[in-house]
């Protein structure tokens, strides 16, 4: 994946951070869409990066300001959400994910469950897993634990794996640019981030050190902060975060890129519709606060690619399923 985000989207991430190059925190907030319903094209996970110049509450009263409490259900797109995500307040990566599973799919359950609990027995012993705290180690323990039931879903794990992967991923990006000294995870709530106590957090953090002490022998490393969501009284910080990659998330699942269409989620109003085209011609064209990659597998082998969008004559076409998806045809 490195190479294709260096196929342009580094340059744009480097002149986002030239714009807050006194910003040593920084938050990125993720949401994502993993259940391929009807005509969904793909899993997506989408994360959006914000300088903490003045703490997170300055990101927060931002978004408050210009997006209403439940974006999904805006009577109309603003010229100030269309502009948002092409502005200065924030960066924002969407990794398109399409089906099938990328790992543990090879031969029968028993070996793909095997390969899944070596891996974790495997990270829970990592030189790098002792320099986690001790609770969050655990954490990683009882995953694995969770691991050695027959029941444990493998589709499940893949997501953990993928967002640990991308958290980590960015999280280096930005640490290769900036002299970070904390970065605080804001991910949405779901069955991946609070599995075995937000173990993801954990399998994602330890990745991260060993990829930071093999590039910076010796030197400390930023401070990872993780806000736990299930916590009373955080939503009012986590739901502001969220917004932007909720809806990138939620709309871009559906977007077919072969032959652009977009699939609108059954019984989704006309006024709804026309808000996901819109949001969709506003952020993702041309747009260098956007890096867009897929992650896919082909001949054996894991492949990552950029997606480029233009803005063109041609219509974004919407296709709508049935009601009953068996009487698809």
């Amino acid at each position: 994946m490195e190479s294709s985000f260096n196929q342009g989207g580094r340059s744009d991430l480097v002149a986002f951070i030239g714009t807050h190059i006194q910003a040593r925190r920084w938050i990125i907030a993720a949401d994502f869409n993993v259940e391929l319903q009807h005509d969904a094209a793909s899993r997506v996970f989408a994360f959006s990066c914000f300088p903490m110049v003045n703490g997170y509450q300055h990101a927060v009263e931002k978004l408050n300001h210009v997006f209403p409490h439940d974006f999904k259900k805006a009577v109309r797109i603003t010229n100030k959400h269309k502009k948002f995500v092409r502005g200065a307040d924030c960066f924002s990566f969407v990794i398109m994910v399409p089906p099938p599973r990328l790992c543990f799919n090879e031969g029968s359950r028993k070996v793909n469950l095997a390969d899944a609990q070596g891996l974790l027995f495997d990270s829970k012993n990592s030189p790098y897993a002792s320099k986690l705290l001790p609770e969050h180690r655990k954490h990683l323990n009882d995953l694995y634990q969770r691991a050695l039931q027959n029941s444990f879903s493998l589709d499940l794990f893949e997501n953990v794996l993928l967002l640990a992967t991308f958290y980590t991923f960015i999280t280096k990006a930005i640490a290769s640019n900036v002299d970070l000294e904390l970065v605080g995870w804001f991910p949405d709530r779901d069955k991946m981030t609070t599995i075995c106590n937000s173990a993801w957090s954990s399998l994602a953090h330890m990745i991260f050190l060993e990829a930071w002490y093999q590039k910076h022998p010796g030197k400390k490393p930023p401070q990872i902060g993780l806000w736990d969501h299930r916590t009373r009284g955080n939503e009012a910080v986590y739901d502001p975060l969220i917004k932007v990659p909720d809806f990138l998330a939620a709309t871009l699942c559906r977007w077919h890129l072969s032959n652009n269409l977009l699939a609108l989620p059954d019984g989704m109003s006309r006024r709804g519709a026309k808000r996901y085209r819109e949001l969709i011609k506003a952020w993702v064209p041309e747009n260098p606060r956007l890096w867009l990659g897929r992650l896919f597998a082909e001949d054996g082998f894991y492949r990552s690619s950029r997606v480029i969008a233009a803005t063109t004559k041609k219509r974004l076409a919407e296709i709508t399923p049935p009601s009953d998806p068996s009487k698809s045809t």
